[in-house]
């Protein structure tokens, strides 16, 4: 008698278990997208997937994976609707379009913008060599970097026969080494400093012009008010009388002693002149 026959399952292969598992161990590895540094997100990735022989479109989706709210806002239309073929290489074009420095960002921070800090001569090195992405020659990049590394360390690299960048920026970080820890703060403090210092003796200079401007102009005020005549009463000199008669006038017994004056001299054009004038016609 035959027994009924039980369909057979489905079965997985080994193989396909294997890939399983690697993916999911793949995606642990790969970091969150790197907006700063998008280039240098995507080297890594690529040497993450490159035993995994991935195609475009599952490179596509471990990436999409890994980017932030912000970051899908700016790919949603190739998401949304992702092109029938190279959908990981549309998708890298895009993000670097978007978030890697221009060549003249890169220039400017290259020339401007960067500094030893708290890094290595080596680390400062590599990373001017990153910005400038082989637009200049090792003797300009050489002068650029040595420019930045302190006054000791710049006296021996300068007379160095090393020419060989690498094994230079070796030697520096062996010099920083064994350089007095005093020294090399002291050297960032003042590099550091001397702007704000520049800054602040500017602003006093500028105030101590302001305050000499205003003692001026209020000397200058005072000594016009000590110098003008009185609006009521001005005395004018003998010399002068024959040439000028104003109905102001005041003779010098009233400018000198005002209501008490027991004289005058005509014209005068004091309230009390008509009176006092007749009392020094008589009583002299």
């Amino acid at each position: 008698m035959m027994q009924p026959q039980v369909p057979a399952h489905p079965t997985v292969k080994s193989e396909d278990k294997v890939s399983d598992l690697a993916q999911i161990t793949i995606k642990t590895q790969i970091p969150d997208f790197w907006t700063d540094q998008p280039r240098l997100w995507f080297g890594q990735f690529e040497v993450i997937v490159a035993d995994q022989k991935l195609g475009e479109k599952k490179k596509f989706n471990l990436v999409v994976a890994k980017l932030s709210k912000e970051n899908v806002q700016q790919v949603s239309d190739l998401i949304l609707e992702p092109p029938e073929d190279k959908q990981y290489t549309a998708l890298k074009e895009r993000l670097l379009n978007i978030y890697e420095e221009s060549d003249t960002q890169r220039i400017r921070k290259l020339l401007k913008e960067i500094d030893l800090g708290d890094q290595k001569p080596s680390q400062l090195l590599r990373k001017m060599k990153d910005l400038g992405r082989g637009r200049f020659p090792d003797d300009t990049l050489r002068i650029l970097w040595i420019g930045h590394l302190p006054a000791a360390v710049r006296t021996v690299l300068t007379i160095s026969e090393v020419t060989d960048l690498t094994k230079l920026a070796e030697q520096a970080d062996k010099i920083m080494e064994t350089a007095e820890p005093t020294e090399a703060i002291s050297e960032v403090a003042s590099s550091s400093s001397t702007s704000s210092t520049d800054a602040l003796v500017a602003e006093i200079s500028k105030l101590s012009k302001r305050i000499d401007d205003m003692h001026r102009q209020n000397w200058k005020k005072s000594d016009s008010r000590s110098r003008s005549p009185s609006p009521r009463r001005r005395y004018i000199p003998s010399q002068q009388r024959n040439r000028k008669r104003s109905t102001d006038w005041v003779c010098f017994y009233h400018f000198r002693f005002g209501r008490k004056a027991t004289r005058c001299e005509q014209p005068c054009s004091w309230k009390s002149g008509a009176a006092l004038s007749g009392k020094r016609q008589t009583g002299n």
